[in-house]
């Protein structure tokens, strides 16, 4: 390291920063031991959040519109990689454990990638000592490794985020850090999976798989209507359904023999989205200009080749009495705050919004931060917390937050990040441009909690000072630097 800063010296590069990534393969670790098609792997136990016994014919998986497929864990529903079909490795002792019933599903958490490893058998965790595969095998990508075993086995040493790749696994979230290559504007923006499933009336809804919580399949008979309302037994339990449109009559619904049911957790309560059909999940879509209801809390879609309504959980799941009356105020709860909220995309913006007037704050709207630039300079409204995404068009989130940094008047405005976007580099950027907290998306409760705090803050005294370090509760706070 003396001759590494002495070189950074000599270069006149003050104030670098180094970090260095230690290769997997010169290591001493946990792993698990796994079984798949007759061979044995090592999964550092690290990436490995908890393993589940299953039995085959019970496995429930969904499709996805790349052929992939989804397993729903009752609790989580995730990209499944069965090891070995991704691997193609099977030998005569593969064959008699693939034929047994039970296996085992491993929830592996690996970079950016979270998803459903299906194996044969998990035998144990043992410590293992890592050795490279050496000069004379050929390039395999999915393995960083191998070790001998204390029985004399050789195991092949997992790179589960190769794996994920291989099996077409989508991150999580980016990856893409700022100041990598740029992405051709014909992409388009990052857009989270939906996941659609089929109407009673031939249309098509659309739902954020990341708000899934399981899927049930129920009988026609369990639904029963009391008042406006729709309710079914799912799981032993009454929970209110949603089916949409004229699917909400009775009659509709009981012509059908199999339902399924898309249960969504928010804000301590359990809604499920009534369909006679799951499609599949898909990664890209397309949303249209404008709602395709009077409240806006509906947008159309075109996904896996189909017109869907994309639904916001977020207002489905809110009582009747404190669904939002417009784009003005709430009438039963006096605003505390305003906020300015900037998002490029229509939908996730109005999801945003809709939860902050649900907590009593006004908010105001922009698609990009050259908007909001002109909202915050315009001074037609007193905005006490700027909420913002980073990836936008004509003027993004970084840009956003400098500008409002260099502004005498603006200057002490707090700015939260909230993205999708988990990656170091996006973070640390925020907080050098200046940002206050970065937040990801979409916990409602903490996007709630934080503006408040931020509110308080600006209301308890003349202008704003930084958070303390740690006060994001699970999220990044600024350190008060």
């Amino acid at each position: 390291m003396d001759s590494v800063f002495a070189w950074l010296q000599r270069a006149g590069l003050a104030g670098a920063s180094v970090i260095l990534r230690l290769p997997l393969t010169i290591a001493i670790l946990h792993a698990a031991i796994l079984r798949a098609g007759g061979l044995v792997f090592a999964a550092p136990e690290s990436y490995v959040d908890r393993v589940l016994a299953h039995q085959r014919s019970r496995l429930r998986t969904l499709p996805r519109a790349d052929g992939a497929e989804l397993a729903d864990l009752a609790g989580e529903v995730l990209p499944l990689v069965r090891l070995e079909r991704v691997l193609g490795t099977t030998c005569g002792e593969g064959e008699a454990d693939s034929e047994r019933e039970t296996c085992r599903v491993v929830v592996v958490s690996s970079g950016s990638f979270r998803y459903a490893l299906l194996v044969d058998a998990v035998e144990e965790i043992q410590e293992i000592v890592l050795k490279p595969l050496g000069p004379a095998a050929p390039k395999i990508d999915c393995f960083a490794g191998t070790s001998v075993l204390g029985d004399g086995r050789i195991a092949l040493v997992l790179d589960l985020t190769a794996v994920a790749r291989r099996g077409r696994v989508p991150p999580s979230r980016t990856e893409r850090a700022r100041g990598s290559e740029a992405r051709s504007p014909e992409a388009g923006p990052e857009r989270e999976p939906l996941l659609l499933l089929a109407g009673f009336d031939g249309t098509y809804t659309a739902v954020p798989l990341d708000s899934v919580s399981h899927i049930e399949r129920i009988g026609s008979a369990s639904v029963e209507k009391v008042g406006e309302k729709l309710f079914g037994a799912v799981g032993g339990r009454p929970i209110e359904l949603w089916a949409g449109g004229s699917a909400n009559e009775l009659s509709e619904i009981r012509r059908r023999e199999g339902l399924f049911v898309a249960l969504i957790h928010a804000g301590g309560r359990e809604l499920g989205i009534l369909s006679p059909r799951v499609m599949e999940a898909v990664d890209s879509w397309t949303e249209a200009g404008s709602p395709c209801d009077r409240t806006g809390g509906m947008q159309a879609v075109l996904a896996g080749g189909r017109i869907a309504r994309l639904v916001d959980p977020a207002r489905l799941e809110a009582p009747p009495e404190s669904s939002d009356p417009g784009d003005g105020e709430q009438a039963e709860k006096p605003p505390c705050g305003t906020v300015l909220v900037v998002e490029d995309s229509q939908f996730l913006r109005k999801r945003i919004c809709g939860i902050l007037r649900r907590a009593g704050h006004r908010t105001l709207e922009a698609g990009n931060g050259r908007e909001a630039l002109e909202e915050l300079k315009s001074g037609v409204h007193s905005v006490d917390v700027v909420v913002t995404d980073l990836e936008m068009p004509e003027l993004d989130g970084f840009a956003l937050i400098e500008a409002v940094r260099r502004d005498p008047e603006l200057r002490r405005l707090p700015v939260l990040v909230l993205s999708a976007l988990a990656k170091e580099e996006y973070v640390a950027c925020a907080y050098e441009a200046g940002a206050d907290e970065y937040l990801l998306k979409l916990d409602p409760e903490r996007l709630i909690a934080s503006v408040a705090k931020h509110v308080g803050r600006r209301e308890g005294r003349t202008g704003f000072e930084p958070l303390p370090a740690g006060s994001g509760d699970g999220n990044h706070a600024r350190n008060g630097s």
